[in-house]
């Protein structure tokens, strides 16, 4: 399909927000994510395919700083780094603080909707060692080559820093967590 002339693209808002516009037929689709995706089900909604399913190149949640804070922080990075490799390890391994900390977040109740977010994210998207997904990071730049010319040219490697994970893991700290 070729946006702009097969489907029209348009922003509606985060997750609450693309529901109420499908539900009020604003909208013909929208991307939703777990623990909505739960919601428009049980509203008798479709789901045509499972983001995690599909084997796309996708550049998600990311940490994102300046190579100068890099250079005059590594230490706070460094550790920063491993306190969020802690956290994920906690979140794929604390199941029932992790769906908790669901509910909270997303102030939803509803079992099967929180159950479907952890397995989701736990399970499918989060991986042990976070490293970027450097396809992700090009079809980001690719997108951006529409507007940004230079972006074509840029080399997706130079936007992210692996050394601090590579550095966990060489380590023995990941495998240590998860007692490999």
């Amino acid at each position: 399909m070729e946006p702009g002339r097969d489907v029209t693209i348009l922003s509606v808002g985060g997750l609450p927000e693309r529901l109420a516009a499908l539900e009020s037929r604003r909208v013909d689709a929208v991307l939703l994510l777990p623990p909505i995706s739960v919601k428009a089900r049980q509203g008798g909604f479709n789901e045509l395919a499972f983001l995690g399913d599909l084997g796309l190149d996708y550049l998600g949640t990311c940490l994102v700083t300046t190579r100068r804070t890099v250079q005059k922080n590594e230490r706070v990075v460094r550790r920063f780094v491993q306190a969020f490799v802690e956290g994920i390890h906690f979140y794929k391994t604390q199941k029932e603080q992790s769906l908790k900390s669901i509910a909270k977040f997303t102030k939803l109740k509803d079992p099967a909707a929180l159950e479907e977010a952890y397995n989701s994210y736990a399970l499918k998207f989060m991986a042990q060692v976070p490293y970027p997904n450097i396809k992700g990071v090009k079809a980001v730049l690719d997108e951006l080559a529409k507007d940004n010319p230079k972006a074509r040219s840029a080399d997706p490697n130079q936007f992210v820093e692996v050394g601090f994970l590579k550095e966990l893991e060489d380590s023995g700290f990941v495998a240590k967590l998860y007692g490999n």
